[in-house]
């Protein structure tokens, strides 16, 4: 088994782009942050690079390789932009509005959020080509290296263990937290997987509520209560809406109301945070 540059720039690459993390916010968060993303990417990276070295064609491990920088380098591209411009994580929620996009809106979006920094992904793109061209790593591990390797990593999983149970969770609420957050590909993969399952959820509702009803839909009980209908806009981004700036004019009556509430010198809520039902407001803007 060798570490090469590809595996370093794996490695690297979330870590570079979790400085930009609303998870890092402050010192103390950032140290434990990063050191848990360089902990825990560099145990995920050693799993795929052992299971590479079982592979006998060179070919085919080189593939992979080169497959696995691609999708750790996007992953950490889309990490950077989310968190940088719009104080955002890859998250299901994330995956369920890429879905839920149409053409027009995506087109809008990558002409008038997108193209304006291209030259800043571009620069990062071109920061790893050159990376990978000249950093030139080659360790070998040896048997010795290996147990290190894997004493190490059972050190740091059972100081991770500790912390948890020190901060009264349990070990699962600890380990799914890891890799909703943390965990490098586990995380990525994870969102996409709750969202996928999610979507395909929503298809079958929808399917479900296309089919005919029956003839005695309408039929009320007398003892049942009056019907409740309940309309929630949830996981409305600010950060997608023209209301609130964004460039793209995609709510023309969200925008004409807020102009003719600030005419009566109403206030409008600038910024609201919610995690589920329950609301908190920042504060309000007259």
């Amino acid at each position: 088994m060798i570490l090469d540059n590809r595996f370093l720039l794996c490695w690297l690459a979330p870590i570079v782009a979790g400085l930009f993390s609303p998870y890092a916010q402050g010192f103390k968060h950032l140290v434990a942050f990063e050191s848990k993303i360089a902990f825990y990417g560099f145990l995920v990276l050693y799993l795929f690079y052992a299971l590479f070295a079982l592979i006998k064609s060179p070919l085919v491990v080189k593939i992979l390789k080169n497959t696995l920088v691609f999708i750790s380098v996007f992953f950490a591209f889309l990490h950077f932009f989310l968190a940088r411009y719009f104080d955002m994580l890859l998250t299901p929620s994330t995956i369920d509005t890429i879905l839920a996009t149409n053409l027009k809106e995506s087109h809008d979006f990558l002409t008038s959020m997108v193209l304006p920094h291209g030259g800043v992904l571009l620069g990062a793109l071109v920061a790893c080509g050159l990376f990978l061209y000249f950093a030139r790593l080659h360790v070998p591990l040896s048997t010795k290296a290996h147990i290190a390797l894997i004493a190490l990593f059972m050190l740091g999983i059972g100081v991770h263990a500790t912390r948890i149970i020190s901060a009264e969770m349990t070990l699962t609420q600890g380990t799914n937290q890891a890799i909703e957050r943390v965990i490098p590909l586990m995380r990525e993969g994870h969102a996409i997987y709750t969202s996928l399952k999610e979507y395909g959820n929503n298809q079958a509702i929808l399917q479900a509520i296309r089919e005919p009803l029956p003839k005695d839909y309408l039929k009320v009980d007398s003892d049942s209560v009056p019907n409740v209908v309940l309309i929630v806009g949830e996981s409305a981004s600010r950060n997608f809406m023209h209301l609130y700036g964004y460039p793209v004019p995609n709510t023309p009556f969200l925008s004409g109301l807020a102009e003719r509430e600030r005419e009566r010198e109403r206030s409008q809520f600038v910024r609201v945070s919610g995690h589920h039902c329950a609301f908190w407001l920042d504060r309000p803007r007259a």
